[in-house]
């Protein structure tokens, strides 16, 4: 029965289980059967994929390198030790065969940017010692070449100064992962992301701009046409990067924990104490921003907010979403959604459930906000079921809206904290309405660990549809 799984199946499980645990795997793979040993033998490219770390047989790797001969390698390199030089030399004179590099600047000492014209995927961490004229060093091309990485695709910087990042950057990347180690300029943050103009997904963690100053010959708003993904991890100011980029076709956006702590959080002892910032920058100006028609981004389908709103915000995020015809999953975990719904009735609209639950809440759009939304999550810390239950009703299955002329599609998920503030009879009203509902409050994670054997297993099973999960996790049908 081995012998019918064609060898192209074979070899691409093969390098699964080498990505996933190692190496090695392979000699175990030769014992199985004659035809996995012939596999093995005569696949270079499996040998190709090289992971060097502690545990690292020094031996073992110059051997491995010598099996992958010519063939694409992705490398690997975590921890070095000096009885690896042999096998890591090995691997610089093959430089031109890598195509998949997790490496550090320091790897990159004896070789020049020439030589890494196969690369299509690269994640680089900064050395430390490593400075600019090592950077001046590795991308001189001494008039032999346009310096230019023709393959690369994928590019995921850590750490870098600008003499080791900048050059790495052309139109070929599609996909840019930007963790920078200090503050830096909104205006080098923009020119950056100029320079990638082709990016489809986009991720920045831990930016800092600290300078705003944008000087009138700077083209802005920087576009970006194919951007569909974009993640704003731990920046402060996000609104400043945000405001000046255009992505009309985004399909995923993700802002999380960039909220500016205004006092030290009680459990950190004093001796840790950091300088606390200003207040949050309110992120009103980029919602303002793209809900003009060349920056609104029409098809956004997935849209998560964390730990970044101020109540002030939440009416123009209401606005905003308004303009939002094709959303069809949205997670709001922030604690300014429940707060600003607690605010006296006014000409605008602060109570986001309320928005949800009503035919009319698009406001001046007219018609349902989000009419395409499915996947609903919240997570606050003063969210009540008075809250979530208008909700469900409007947009569940059985709602009394069905004549409504806005088309829309039903509520089919619903996650959020329902158990503190919900009767059993409330609940029982939940499983009527949505399809399949989670409740994620405190007492109910605790409790998913209270049922051992076969109860406690069936709780991590995709659940089918009309299933809801509460208290200890155990589904009830429909």
């Amino acid at each position: 029965m081995l012998d019918s799984i064609p060898h192209e199946i074979l070899i691409t499980i093969f390098e699964i289980v080498i990505y996933t645990w190692g190496i090695h795997f392979l000699p175990r793979f030769r014992l199985v059967c004659r035809t996995w040993n012939i596999i093995v033998v005569t696949t270079p490219r499996l040998w190709g994929i090289v992971v060097v770390d502690k545990r690292s047989d020094p031996t073992q790797l110059a051997r491995q390198v010598s099996m992958a001969k010519q063939s694409p390698l992705s490398i690997t390199i975590r921890h070095t030790q000096p009885a690896h030089e042999k096998g890591l030399r090995m691997l610089l004179d093959l430089a031109s065969n890598w195509v998949d590099a997790d490496i550090s600047t320091s790897m990159l000492r004896p070789r020049r940017c020439i030589d890494l014209y196969m690369l299509e995927t690269l994640r680089l961490k900064f050395n430390g010692k490593m400075g600019d004229f090592d950077a001046w060093e590795f991308f001189n091309t001494q008039g032999v070449t346009p310096l230019t990485f023709p393959r690369l695709r994928y590019f995921a910087a850590y750490g870098l100064p600008e003499s080791w990042l900048l050059p790495f950057l052309s139109p070929s990347i599609t996909s840019f992962e930007f963790h920078p180690r200090a503050a830096l300029k909104l205006l080098q943050i923009l020119r950056y992301l100029s320079q990638i103009p082709q990016i489809a997904s986009l991720l920045l963690h831990g930016v800092e701009p600290s300078d705003f100053y944008l000087p009138q010959n700077f083209k802005l708003p920087l576009p970006l046409p194919h951007l569909t993904s974009l993640e704003i991890n731990r920046v402060t100011y996000p609104v400043t990067i945000l405001s000046e980029l255009v992505a009309p076709s985004l399909r995923t956006l993700v802002i999380k924990d960039s909220q500016i702590p205004t006092e030290q959080p009680p459990w950190i002892p004093p001796f840790l104490h950091r300088p606390c910032r200003p207040e949050l920058i309110p992120l009103s100006p980029f919602f303002i921003a793209w809900s003009q028609p060349k920056s609104l981004p029409v098809h956004l389908r997935s849209l998560t907010l964390s730990q970044c709103l101020g109540v002030s915000d939440v009416a123009f995020l209401i606005r905003w979403l308004a303009r939002l015809p094709h959303l069809t999953c949205l997670g709001l975990h922030d604690d300014a959604i429940a707060r600003a719904a607690e605010l006296p009735p006014s000409r605008e609209e602060t109570n986001l459930f309320a928005a949800l639950a009503s035919p009319d809440g698009a406001g001046a759009v007219g018609g349902w906000l989000c009419p395409s939304l499915t996947r609903l999550q919240f997570s606050t810390a003063d969210l009540q079921m008075k809250d979530i239950l208008p909700l469900a009703r409007a947009r569940g299955r059985w709602s009394k809206h069905l004549n409504s002329n806005v088309p829309r599609s039903f509520l089919h998920f619903l996650d959020a904290p329902l158990c503190p503030s919900g009767s059993a009879q409330e609940i029982d009203e939940l499983r009527e309405l949505v399809d399949e509902v989670v409740c994620t409050c405190l007492g109910c994670q605790f409790k998913l660990f209270d049922f051992p054997g076969e109860e406690w297993a069936t709780m991590f099973r995709t659940p089918p549809l009309n299933h809801m999960y509460l208290g200890c996790g155990i589904s009830a049908s429909l």
